[in-house]
């Protein structure tokens, strides 16, 4: 499997529930937003694997991938009278009449990446932009002397915002943050933005990382006295860094059970 749709309630969710059941991370893949989502509407992504990566065996559920019809394309032979020629000719149309196309003919990889580098801004625009945003959204927050930092990538742009009494931004889980991602996303991509913006709040992430990979070890610790560990529920986020700790554990295996928002993490001792 290369490629999935998927759903949740917002942009950020579907995106993370993607990652987890196709057992990568997101530097690893292309996401395409199909819906943005609302009131009554679940957020709807496509999640592709980049041709360089593989799909980790560790998430054992199968997901039925929502395919798209093949379409025929039509082969057409290009003549050429000479190499210094403007214009390539086609073999007569049914009137009779020649049909003339440019001869800077370019192979639709190519083309597709001329078009998004033309709809996509530069970085440093794309700095302003989300500065902009950040700066009238965080007037609502009760967060004092806060800072925010950028670096950038191949693929994405890591948004740090530091500073006190920043609780209210993270909220409960960190869902208040989750949200203010996936709402900056959907901003930057109407602004022309292509590069996936990732954003933490005092180091939020990066803590929650660190304390569910010492969750995960005791886990598997435990599972291997006891046959298995069940988790309580967490975000789709948080149980793919579960299984991204343990994958490496051959006399284990995880996988996630239940539905959302009650869904969670069992880790299994396997049989000899």
């Amino acid at each position: 499997m290369n490629s999935i749709i998927s759903q949740g309630r917002t942009i950020e969710q579907a995106i993370e529930n993607a990652l987890e059941e196709l057992g990568v991370t997101q530097d690893q893949v292309t996401i395409k937003v199909i819906s943005e989502g609302g009131l009554f509407k679940k957020a709807k992504v496509e999640v592709t694997i980049d041709k360089d990566n593989t799909i980790s065996e560790k998430v054992e559920e199968e997901v039925k991938e929502e395919k798209k019809p093949e379409t025929k394309k039509k082969e057409i032979k290009v003549l050429v009278d000479d190499e210094s020629s403007e214009e390539r000719v086609k073999p007569m149309n049914k009137k009779g009449q020649k049909e003339f196309v440019s001869a800077n003919v370019k192979e639709e990889k190519a083309d597709k990446e001329v078009k998004q580098e033309r709809n996509s801004v530069n970085d440093k625009a794309a700095q302003k932009i989300i500065e902009t945003f950040l700066n009238e959204f965080l007037k609502f927050s009760k967060g004092e002397n806060i800072s925010i930092k950028m670096t950038f990538d191949d693929k994405a742009i890591y948004v740090s915002i530091d500073g006190n009494k920043l609780g209210g931004l993270i909220g409960n889980g960190g869902e208040n943050l989750n949200n203010l991602e996936s709402y900056l996303n959907v901003y930057a991509s109407k602004h022309e933005i292509r590069k996936r913006i990732r954003v933490d709040v005092g180091n939020y992430k990066q803590e929650r990382v660190n304390k569910l990979e010492r969750m995960a070890e005791k886990a598997y610790q435990m599972a291997i006295k006891s046959g298995s560990y069940k988790f309580e529920a967490m975000p789709a986020r948080d149980r793919r860094i579960i299984h991204t700790t343990l994958q490496n554990k051959e006399d284990v295996t995880t996988y996630s059970k239940g539905t959302e928002p009650k869904r969670f993490v069992i880790v299994e001792k396997k049989s000899n």
